[in-house]
């Protein structure tokens, strides 16, 4: 459970992630040069006119979409170069864009395209628009459908458990909302959403699973958890089953790398981060096999991005694509062994707690 004790808990988790992360190198190295080379023709294919800041989510769209300007955002930002300098000297031009697609009346961002529920799509925006120093055109009116303990606990109630890789949009993006807006729905927040958290968090995977969840496959349960972590670690909040999520993450790597089939993207951070962040909070366990891991991911990655072929036929919208630079960065940043470009690679997740 959650409790004002944690404070000593969370100092604990800082200094063995010092330890940890000081303490591991490795001898190979990755380079996207060649990937970056290929990414302002890539990028052409979303454009939808004249103005700087319209992208489309899906290729060759006729219009702007709230998910390809955000997606165009966030893998800018990771990428850095000319591709972000031109984001970031334009970026009232982007704001403008991410915020036309805002209701006044909600708060809420609306979305194209995409299976996400709402709450995915606005933590999106907002955590975009935090990457280029900017806000919201509104007044967030949604939070005040958590602004009880009441009201939360009947919010998270209703959110979609079943299929907990969807649902956790809705479990966690309201959270990662709160997180970078920066205001408390009311001054128990935190406790309570963790306290509901830990009520059914399971301890033999670490991972999260209602009614139907058992059914699907663990896959599902790991993207689901991701989100609800990335709160977690914005937070400081230890996990509750490090050591369990290390063993059930590890277990659904593929023999190429991947967490799952196709080409590499979202999940595929999912389960770098997770991993890595959970063998960090158990005081290392499982340090080698986490970090051959990530180096067998980071492999794969590697080839895909800098593959024209596979860059231009595999990536067809936009949020695929930012997950995998999301990957790359993050890999980059931990094993500390890229070259080139992606040297001074950024991982986004160490400024917002969403992608």
């Amino acid at each position: 459970m959650y409790t004002k004790q944690n404070t000593t808990r969370h100092a604990r988790v800082l200094a063995v992630c010092i330890v940890f992360f000081c303490t591991f190198s490795t001898t190979s190295s990755y380079n996207f040069d060649r990937f970056y080379s290929l990414l302002p023709e890539w990028l052409k294919q979303f454009k939808t006119g004249q103005g700087v800041a319209e992208y489309s989510y899906a290729r060759l769209d006729s219009k702007p979409s709230m998910y390809g300007v955000a997606d165009v955002v966030e893998l800018a930002y990771s990428v850095g170069g000319s591709i972000w300098a031109e984001v970031a000297w334009n970026a009232n031009d982007f704001a403008d864009m991410l915020n036309s697609f805002q209701e006044a009346e909600t708060g809420k961002y609306k979305k194209r395209y995409t299976l996400q529920y709402w709450e995915h799509g606005t933590a999106f925006a907002i955590a975009s628009l935090k990457l280029l120093n900017k806000t919201s055109l509104y007044p967030l009116h949604f939070l005040q459908d958590v602004s009880s303990k009441e009201k939360l606990y009947w919010f998270l109630d209703t959110c979609d458990w079943s299929e907990v890789w969807s649902g956790s949009h809705q479990i966690a993006g309201i959270p990662a909302v709160v997180i970078m807006n920066g205001t408390l729905p009311y001054d128990n927040y935190w406790e309570d959403y963790f306290s509901y958290l830990e009520k059914y968090v399971s301890p033999k995977t670490g991972f999260w699973g209602r009614e139907l969840a058992p059914l699907l496959p663990k896959l599902f349960e790991m993207g689901g958890a991701t989100h609800m972590y990335w709160v977690y670690h914005a937070r400081g909040q230890p996990l509750l089953y490090p050591k369990q999520i290390v063993d059930s993450t590890l277990a659904l790597q593929q023999s190429n790398g991947l967490y799952g089939s196709g080409v590499p993207y979202c999940r595929d951070l999912d389960g770098m981060f997770d991993s890595y962040t959970a063998s960090i909070q158990s005081g290392g366990y499982r340090k080698e096999d986490v970090m051959q891991a990530m180096k067998k991911t980071m492999d794969t990655i590697e080839i895909v991005m800098n593959d024209e072929k596979q860059l231009f036929e595999q990536y067809t919208n936009t949020h695929h694509l930012a997950g995998v630079v999301q990957a790359a960065a993050y890999g980059c940043k931990i094993l500390r062994n890229c070259t080139g470009v992606a040297a001074t690679w950024r991982s986004a997740l160490d400024v917002v707690p969403w992608m």
